[in-house]
């Protein structure tokens, strides 16, 4: 699930405090799936979220359980789920890769 503007919004207004906060802004990021998180889903895609969100925040916002993403990277550099997004990031989420 995508949140537009308005569902962003509105969310936002849930909590006043929040809203009226001016160090809660909303950013741009680009987030690419790749192997079997793909499945059911997108390849790429321009999310809009607010700007204090982490990579855990990104993951629950697209419905992919920490389980799913064994590996995350941001801008193509290894980065944890604690990890602060900025504008114009680009995230990647890997699935846990099996081979022998």
């Amino acid at each position: 699930m995508v949140y537009t503007y308005a569902i962003l919004e509105s969310k936002l207004r849930e909590d006043n405090d929040l809203i009226r906060s001016p160090e809660r802004r909303l950013m741009h990021l680009e987030v690419e799936l790749f192997a079997t998180l793909r499945q059911g889903r997108f390849r790429k895609k321009r999310l809009v979220v607010p700007s204090d969100s982490t990579l855990d925040d990104v993951c629950r916002h697209l419905g992919i359980c920490p389980q799913e993403a064994a590996f995350v990277t941001v801008n193509g550099t290894t980065a944890t789920r604690q990890h602060a997004l900025k504008s114009g990031d680009v995230v990647g989420l890997f699935p846990a890769l099996g081979g022998g």
